[in-house]
């Protein structure tokens, strides 16, 4: 887990966030932009699960499958779902 986060600007920190899309969803970084919905890469739910799983290690939070979450549908929706938890940690409003 790197606690840097909360030092870091949006841009680095969607940058670690797409890294690890790219990663467990095994998304060739090049298609990974904003307007991308997760079907057009072919994520299907269990390479969710498993990208939800490496930002939590990542970053320490705790991502809940609620409301939010089940309205994402591209990778910018993602990006900010995930900027957002990342951004309260750091804030100390917590997300564990």
């Amino acid at each position: 887990m790197n606690d840097n986060a909360g030092t870091e600007t949006d841009a680095a920190l969607e940058e670690r966030i797409a890294a690890i899309v790219v990663r467990e969803g095994m998304v060739d970084r090049e298609k990974l932009v904003p307007d991308a919905t997760l079907e057009d890469l072919g994520v299907d739910s269990v390479e969710v699960v498993m990208i939800l799983n490496g930002i939590e290690e990542e970053f320490g939070i705790y991502v809940p499958i609620d409301e939010t979450m089940s309205e994402v549908r591209t990778v910018g929706d993602l990006l900010g779902v995930i900027t957002t938890l990342v951004q309260k940690k750091a804030a100390g409003q917590g997300t564990e």
